[in-house]
């Protein structure tokens, strides 16, 4: 068996190669990224895209460029085929033609071809979520009432009082809010 070695100039040889492959790699996806999107935004045809995310595997990248096509061009990621409701799911998913809702204009391709060039780093915009205060209140005088009802020892009983006077306040006022509401109403009536 022989024995294999490295010297400092061979490894960075090789790391230089890495480095030099994945700029080519990354510049080439951005391309593909952009005729994808001119393919199902000018010609309504996914199958560009569908064969761009084929050929990679799969991986955190492999989900931004899913991520960007579907959010730029006018394509759905899924099993189902939106156009065929009640047909067959796919086995795995894919992009269908999903609503003209881009268009393939001058001014947007010089955004879209940097928006492409930076794939790498793309993220689809975080889903904003409501919070509903006034349920976690009440979650949280249930559950330390609970741990009161087995027993337990409850510090800070005196903050358990001050919530649920907190919350009968709420309640109040949006009975006066809805009673003068009631009252606009009938009266413009």
């Amino acid at each position: 068996m022989k024995i294999v070695t490295f010297n400092a100039v061979q490894f960075n040889k090789i790391i230089d190669g890495i480095v030099l492959s994945g700029a080519k790699y990354s510049k080439g996806i951005g391309q593909a990224l952009l005729g994808a999107l001119y393919f199902s935004i000018a010609e309504q045809d996914p199958a560009p895209a569908n064969t761009l995310v084929g050929a990679l595997r799969k991986s955190t990248k492999q989900q931004a460029i899913i991520d960007l096509l579907q959010d730029c061009g006018n394509l759905c990621w899924s099993k189902t085929d939106p156009a065929n409701v009640g047909g067959k799911d796919k086995k795995e998913a894919q992009f269908f033609f999903f609503d003209a809702m881009h268009a393939w204009l001058p001014e947007d391709v010089a955004k879209l071809r940097d928006t492409c060039n930076a794939w790498e780093d793309y993220k689809t915009a975080p889903v904003k979520k409501t919070y509903n205060a006034v349920k976690a209140v009440e979650a949280i005088i249930k559950a330390v009432e609970s741990k009161e009802g087995k027993g337990d020892t409850v510090i800070g009983k005196d903050m358990l009082a001050g919530l649920k006077k907190a919350l009968a306040k709420h309640y109040a006022d949006m009975m006066v809010e809805d009673a003068a509401t009631l009252a606009a109403i009938e009266s413009a009536v």
